[in-house]
């Protein structure tokens, strides 16, 4: 197969992740009418966003397994009219069963097409030298998908209903599909790869400490922003702000998240990725504490979105950057789609206890509390992190 320039696979893999981002991070913006119409409370809301994160970072290693074996083109494509098909199921929604069957789809979809197969897939094509930069590029297509699409969702829904919405982003989820031929056939593009089975690999990488580390920090990441994506629409119109108040916050996340992106990828070259990824960290556990002791009002909301934007995916880009540094590229996919695993797992208990703790006490006050303390101790587990390739003997490479 006819291997395509790097910026042409750079653009593909941020479209599609343009996509992968934007269309689902807007979620959060059907809870209320959907709930009313549907009669479901905000926990079986949660629920069902839970479930397509869970299976979203269950289903990645396979993904990636399989993408690792035979390229990512193919599993992007099937990941992406998945995708389509369970935004359809949800738009012809008639109760919770079928809420939960269409988040279902759309969660094993996302695992197909989401950052552990095209994430990865760019940075295979990309030589060392330019891996993170790659990486950072396809990342801020997830940036600007969620900076355009927020708004554009938050219009469906007000001037046509949340059913039409949802088809609309069925159209845009489709588009996957052709732009997943860009990233068919990719092969490492550089003399890093070393005869090691998929099995020792993951043998491998389980008895390293920091891949550990990396896994189990980016739970933090995970049960953070998918608690805001989901329940910060409905906080700030529990406290009195407008429901687009809460669109313009999370679009404000993603338009400050393309510069952050990009800067804090351009800076993984240069500094250690595990020391800006602890101080990304860190300084997310500051900007919810001034969220919970300031007054809440519009400025200080927007204010609060310009910095959890700036670090919103830029541990995207770093975290895979690790991955690459400790691993090389060989079975990137497989070996980040298990460090992607913790972050969809954090992603669903986001989703999910921040559902379960507002209908049992009528406030989210208890898990933003939660979520800064998990940031902190995330920040600490970063900067533990030993960042450099794991050292193997022949023996290694063979079993």
């Amino acid at each position: 197969m006819l291997r395509l320039p790097l910026w042409v696979i750079s653009f593909a893999a941020a479209w599609i992740l343009f996509l992968v981002m934007g269309l689902r991070q807007g979620f959060g913006l059907f809870l209320p009418p959907l709930a009313d119409e549907l009669a479901i409370d905000r926990a079986t809301f949660g629920f069902g966003i839970a479930v397509s994160n869970l299976l979203w970072g269950i289903g990645a290693p396979l993904a990636g397994a399989i993408a690792d074996r035979f390229g990512p083109g193919r599993v992007t494509a099937g990941g992406g009219l998945l995708y389509a098909g369970g935004l359809i199921v949800l738009a012809m929604a008639a109760g919770a069963n079928d809420y939960l069957i269409g988040h279902l789809l759309v969660g094993i979809g996302l695992s197909a097409a989401g950052f552990s197969v095209v994430l990865a897939a760019a940075g295979k094509a990309a030589p060392i030298a330019l891996r993170a930069r790659v990486m950072a590029i396809a990342s801020m297509g997830g940036s600007l998908g969620q900076f355009l699409m927020i708004p554009i969702t938050q219009w469906v829904i007000q001037e046509w209903e949340w059913r039409a919405a949802y088809l609309v982003l069925a159209v845009f989820a489709a588009t996957i599909i052709p732009f997943a031929r860009a990233v068919a056939g990719i092969k490492v593009a550089h003399a890093e790869t070393r005869d090691q089975t998929l099995r020792a690999a993951l043998a491998e990488a389980f008895r390293v400490p920091s891949f550990w580390l990396l896994t189990i920090g980016f739970f933090v990441c995970g049960f953070q922003l998918n608690f805001i994506s989901t329940h910060m629409p409905a906080y700030l119109v529990d406290n009195g702000l407008s429901q687009s108040m809460g669109a313009a916050v999370l679009a404000t996340i993603g338009l400050t998240n393309i510069f952050g992106t990009y800067l804090f990828g351009r800076m993984g070259e240069r500094l250690p990725k595990k020391s800006i990824l602890g101080w990304l960290y860190f300084a997310r556990g500051v900007l919810v504490v001034g969220l919970l002791v300031l007054p809440l009002t519009p400025a200080t909301a927007l204010v609060f979105a310009v910095g959890m934007g700036v670090t919103w995916l830029a541990t995207i880009p770093l975290t895979g950057g690790l991955v690459g540094t400790f691993f090389g590229p060989q079975y990137m996919a497989t070996l980040y789609g298990v460090v992607f695993f913790g972050h969809q797992l954090g992603a669903s208990c986001g989703a999910l206890i921040g559902g379960l703790v507002f209908d049992a006490t009528g406030s989210y006050t208890g898990v933003w509390w939660a979520s800064a303390a998990l940031c902190f101790i995330g920040a600490a587990m970063h900067w533990a992190i030993v960042e450099r390739p794991v050292m193997r003997s022949p023996q290694v490479l063979a079993s």
